[in-house]
């Protein structure tokens, strides 16, 4: 879609659910690549914001780390927007497996 990003947002700890959830493997990918899969073509600018961009290097995504740092969600929410190299953005959590491409689209 012509005018849109698509920010992943990789910048939670994952303290409840013991390891980094967007490297859990289901059904053969992890839920960051799953992620990825969904929001393929639906924008020419993808991205991670990460503060550990080598965990995720691995995705051949351009990596942006958080403006101010340790500020939770909402810090990397305005990082994304402010990284976001079209006028809109849409914004997405690593760690959502089962996110449909035809609710992205509509």
């Amino acid at each position: 879609m012509a005018g849109f990003s698509v920010a992943i947002l990789a910048g939670g700890q994952s303290s409840r659910f013991g390891s980094n959830k967007a490297l859990t493997a289901i059904g053969g990918l992890t839920i960051i690549e799953r992620v990825l899969r969904a929001a393929h073509g639906l924008a020419n600018d993808v991205f991670v914001v990460t503060n550990t961009p080598e965990t995720y290097g691995h995705l051949g995504r351009r990596m942006v780390p958080d403006i101010l740092p340790e500020g939770g969600a909402l810090r990397g929410l305005h990082t994304a927007l402010s990284a976001a190299r079209q006028p809109w953005a849409l914004c997405l959590a690593c760690d959502m497996p089962f996110v449909q491409v035809s609710l992205l689209k509509h």
